[in-house]
């Protein structure tokens, strides 16, 4: 496994082996999408409702794109986790690294704070009872460890409310008792964990080489699209995957995000659990 940490966004941080096997396709990725900008046009100007003919080179693309997944696999980008913790937390994921979201990792973290007279009792009950990671939506929140893929800034609005509330959207989102929203406001700190992730820990079927591909093709100026994906871990990470934790209040959290890639559309919908 290549383990020096690369930027699915970023063409630079990508290793020499990865560089080559990309350099050694982009007349493949010109010619695609000059052939995809032709069939569009073709479509546009048509008057009967013909479907689109298919790309001759989507082939040897899609061919490419395999390649890529089964090479990414086996490296490890840097992501993005936005969350709101105590300080307590924050060492436990030092000591413990990064675990997956799960009804039972909840109610641990609303114990502690109740623990920590931070929630009484009651309240707790009311998270618990309302949470995103029970009812119908449990089974396609639980088991994972969400994170972004790009380093947003902290005022990018696709994670402002996960900074703004302790326990994100397990526990504010559907929170309807807006004095209780409020108080988790109060509770811990904006906090923005940098994670080694392993690629080969990600969801199936993540489309990391098109979002690589993308980046590859806008550095190459070739026209086709921005495309970046979200990040989701299925396994525990180890604690030496946390490269920093940049918490409100400290230089690192304000600059964070000026290396942003302007021109990658958000992806990120706000459904980090925690």
């Amino acid at each position: 496994m290549t383990t020096t940490p690369i930027d699915l966004w970023d063409p630079a941080s990508f290793d020499p082996e990865l560089r080559a096997a990309l350099a050694a396709h982009t007349d493949l990725l010109r010619a695609f999408w000059s052939e995809d900008a032709l069939i569009e046009a073709e479509y546009e100007a048509s008057s009967r409702p013909l479907p689109r003919r298919s790309n001759p080179h989507w082939p040897a693309l899609d061919a490419l794109l395999a390649d890529l997944d089964a090479r990414l696999r086996t490296r490890v980008a840097r992501a993005w986790h936005y969350t709101r913790l105590t300080d307590a937390e924050v060492d436990g994921f030092r000591v413990h690294g990064p675990g997956l979201s799960t009804a039972d990792a909840f109610r641990a973290r609303l114990t502690a704070q109740v623990g920590a007279g931070l929630l009484t009792q009651d309240q707790a009950a009311a998270i618990w009872a309302a949470s995103a990671l029970l009812g119908e939506q449990r089974d396609a929140r639980q088991g994972q460890f969400c994170m972004t893929a790009v380093p947003f800034p902290p005022t990018y609005d696709g994670v402002e409310e996960l900074l703004r509330y302790w326990g994100g959207e397990a526990a504010a989102f559907h929170l309807e008792d807006e004095a209780l929203r409020a108080h988790l406001q109060t509770i811990g700190k904006p906090r923005i964990l940098e994670i080694a992730l392993p690629l080969a820990a990600v969801r199936p079927f993540t489309q990391l080489a098109k979002a690589v591909l993308s980046a590859h093709a806008h550095h190459e100026v070739i026209d086709a699209g921005s495309f970046m994906v979200d990040l989701f871990a299925m396994q525990p990470l180890p604690p030496a995957s946390l490269i920093a934790v940049h918490t409100e209040g400290e230089a690192s959290y304000a600059a964070l995000g000026s290396t942003h890639p302007t021109h990658i559309s958000g992806t990120f919908a706000a459904r980090v659990i925690g």
